[in-house]
């Protein structure tokens, strides 16, 4: 097996360059020769030279035929692109190479060193990157539907590497060097380096030759395609433009004949187009979650070189026992995927890779040597990739001294900062970085960044081992809060945050803020919430902003409440409750709709029990539905709405009010809540 190269070199466009200028370089004059006139007679030897070569080239293309030279878009279309090349190269910095290339069949420019646009610009995700795109067309001369789709996103220790590659009418240029890499410098956020490689859009095709089913057809006929125990049926297709003959040709990339073997997925590629196939990437794997041994080095592909513990499949490596520890390393990081899937809807979340594969390229390590000691928790290292079916790769470690009990929740901490990587860089970089000078990067705010970070670790620990999968509800009843010996439901609040701490300590505050948002809304509705949060994060960095806050944290879940008025609300409270923010206006929605699995609506019955000036005390008390574990109690404001007062966790007690209310109750469990009981109303009759 083979794993897909993704990282292409640029260079493998041909050299875009014509003649090198010339150099006087070392001289030795001739007997009554000066200096001058060795020089001027070495650099017309060296014209002599480049014309030449250029004879040369210029017999090559015109070898290719004048047919292929009126396939091109007319040349005045090309000629206009490149004085406005030109134009631009003579602006640029003397670090910045601009170079267009031109033959019959395909025009191309490469660029390299950082453009002006991209120099002065803080990056903090690839969005950033996205954004200045666009400015790259004036300087690679498009002149169609050109455009760039990212890839993979690395981290290269000292920089964080963005890999585009070229589409054309939103189709990929597969290896043919048509990409565009920048490097972006981890301690300024700034772009370091960039190279971009680029084809024009000369009226190439927009369909392939033939149909994806007759290209399935053609690469089944190929080579030993029909291997014993491949799926012949399962296959993915899509347009792919690659060089054939010096020409770009749109074909399609297929990956047939499923396979599942102990080291994860196994498939065939193929390039089809017309009666052309290219199999250069024969049983390409996608490998899933599995167990590995880092002390141990085999030198193969396997778990990047490491040992195998335990195999996607389950079966264990060759001289390692499977039972407790390890088998309980690998399910816990299947579940967490398992479970992600679940609350957010399939497929969604697997943290090596977002493919239609269904990969994953997990690697749970043991025997890491950590920097941090004897440590028991290491921070989990993510690598994001695109390209079907690439094997992306994503590995957590797991210290030996975290004892055997508490692995799966080990796992389940370290899967949550890995899937908060794989939406938001907050967690790849933040936590040292700082602005570039002058600006300065308070301690407070990094810390505070860490603190966010660790908080949504736990959080999805608290999601994972509290979730049944295959359970109808899935979610406990009564949850478990204890994250390796962190209890969530214990109260924190903003200003405890510390740096004498350590931040799985300081994370506590958004944990709390958590805890107290299931208690209003329910354990499944807040963890679809917080789940989504992520993908807003990165909305709350800039260059003034050098990482997370929870008040961040608060707004992000905010936007992943949807409008959701109740949701929202319920949101402000809870962290309100831990100092962050202003309270909600607890406004309720007049008819909520219950999730499956939620309790029925109880029924209460009230009556005046005294006067508490100023207050008007009322007894309420309603009956237990089945399922119910605790219960919200609402009250009318002066306004007539409906707010939340408190949860209950008895089925009566005593509530006061300073105006006429109207009092209601909805019974919950982990599922959610009820719909509203019915009412007691109750006058404000103590002035």
């Amino acid at each position: 097996m083979v794993r897909l190269g993704l990282l292409l070199a640029i260079s493998s466009i041909p050299a875009l360059v014509g003649a090198e200028e010339l150099r006087p370089g070392l001289v030795e004059p001739k007997p009554g020769q000066t200096i001058a006139e060795a020089i001027a007679e070495q650099r017309a030897r060296q014209q002599e030279q480049a014309r030449h070569q250029e004879a040369v080239d210029q017999k090559a293309v015109d070898q290719v035929g004048e047919e292929a030279r009126e396939s091109v878009v007319p040349s005045d279309i090309i000629r206009a692109a490149r004085q406005d090349q030109e134009a631009l190269a003579r602006e640029l910095p003397a670090d910045v190479e601009l170079k267009p290339y031109d033959s019959p069949h395909f025009s191309a420019t490469r660029i390299r060193g950082t453009l002006p646009e991209f120099k002065d610009v803080v990056v903090y995700d690839r969005r950033d990157i996205e954004a200045l795109l666009p400015s790259l067309s004036r300087y690679l001369g498009f002149v169609g539907e050109e455009g760039f789709a990212h890839v993979h996103t690395a981290d290269l220790g000292d920089r964080i590497q963005y890999l585009f590659f070229e589409t054309i009418g939103g189709v990929l240029l597969q290896d043919v060097g048509a990409a565009a890499t920048f490097d972006v410098d981890k301690q300024t956020g700034t772009v370091s380096a960039m190279q971009v490689s680029a084809y024009l859009d000369l009226d190439l095709p927009r369909e392939p030759e033939i149909t994806a089913e007759e290209g399935i057809a053609l690469a089944s006929k190929h080579g030993d395609a029909h291997r014993a125990g491949y799926d012949l049926h399962s296959s993915i297709t899509r347009p792919e433009y690659r060089r054939v003959d010096d020409r770009l040709v749109l074909g399609w990339g297929l990956y047939l004949h499923r396979l599942e073997t102990t080291d994860g997925i196994e498939w065939d590629y193929f390039w089809v187009s017309g009666d052309t196939i290219i199999s250069g990437w024969n049983r390409a794997s996608v490998a899933t979650t599995r167990v590995c041994d880092h002390a141990v080095q085999t030198g193969g592909a396997h778990c990047d070189g490491q040992a195998i513990v335990v195999f996607p499949n389950g079966a264990c490596g060759a001289g390692y026992s499977c039972a407790g520890r390890l088998k309980s390393m690998h399910d816990a990081a299947l579940k967490a995927e398992a479970v992600w899937a679940a609350v957010l809807g399939a497929p969604c979340c697997n943290v090596g890779t977002n493919n239609s594969t269904g990969g994953g390229g997990l690697n749970v390590k043991i025997n890491y040597p950590s920097q941090y000691g004897n440590d028991a928790e290491y921070v989990s290292i993510f690598y994001p990739a695109h390209i079907i079916p690439e094997q992306a790769r994503a590995w957590i470690a797991v210290s030996d001294a975290v004892p055997n009990s508490q692995v799966a929740k080990v796992v389940y901490h370290e899967m949550g900062h890995a899937y908060h990587r794989k939406f938001s860089l907050s967690s790849y970089y933040y936590t040292n970085k700082c602005p570039p000078a002058p600006q300065t990067c308070p301690n407070a705010v990094t810390r505070e960044n860490h603190a966010v970070q660790e908080a949504f670790a736990d959080i999805n620990a608290v999601i994972v081992k509290n979730y049944t999968v295959g359970a109808n509800p899935p979610f406990a009843a009564n949850p478990d809060w204890v994250v390796y010996g962190r209890d969530l439901s214990q109260q924190r609040n903003h200003s405890q945050i510390a740096g004498n701490i350590s931040p799985q300590l300081n994370g506590l505050v958004g944990g709390h803020a958590f805890y107290e948002l299931v208690q209003q809304i329910g354990l499944a509705e807040a963890s679809k919430i917080v789940l989504n949060s992520v993908q807003h994060f990165n909305d709350y960095l800039s260059p003034q902003d050098v990482g997370l806050s929870f008040m961040d944290l608060r707004d992000a879940m905010i936007q992943a409440a949807a409008g959701n008025s109740g949701h929202i609300s319920a949101i402000k409270n809870a962290f309100n409750d831990v100092g962050v923010g202003t309270p909600g206006n607890g406004v309720q929605p007049t008819n909520p709709t219950p999730p499956a699995g939620a309790p029925s609506a109880p029924v209460i019955v009230g009556t005046f029990h005294s006067c508490a000036y100023p207050y008007t005390v009322s007894l309420l008390s309603w009956n237990k539905p089945a399922t119910a574990t605790w219960y919200n109690v609402y009250h009318t404001n002066t306004s007539g709405q409906i707010v939340f007062n408190t949860r209950w966790n008895t089925e009566s007690g005593y509530a006061h009010t300073t105006h006429n209310t109207t009092w209601r109750v909805r019974a919950c469990n982990s599922t959610g809540c009820s719909a509203y009981s019915n009412s007691y109303y109750q006058a404000h009759t103590c002035h």
